[in-house]
């Protein structure tokens, strides 16, 4: 039996949740270091809004209510490089 090439399988994709696609993007500097520098994260906006405020608290925002992703992730790479970490 064939299906339909957007139908799932019974491989267990058929229980995945569909996400929609991104109505914007959020690059934030997260409270981990590496090397001694904060990491810029991107992450959908509804992500970001769905972080717990305590958490939100420990990150700083570097940029909300971007449209494009690939943006997003050029701002990211941008602002981490060369930026040591606070004191």
């Amino acid at each position: 039996m064939t299906r339909p090439a957007n139908q799932a399988t019974s491989s267990g994709r058929e229980n995945m949740k569909r996400k929609r696609p991104a109505t914007g993007w959020v690059v934030y500097e997260s409270s981990v270091h590496v090397k001694g520098r904060r990491l810029a994260v991107v992450c959908p906006q509804d992500e970001w809004d769905a972080l717990p405020v305590d958490l939100r608290r420990s990150c700083v925002l570097i940029r909300a209510g971007i449209t494009n992703e690939g943006e997003a992730e050029r701002l990211a790479r941008s602002h981490s490089v060369g930026r040591p970490r606070a004191a």
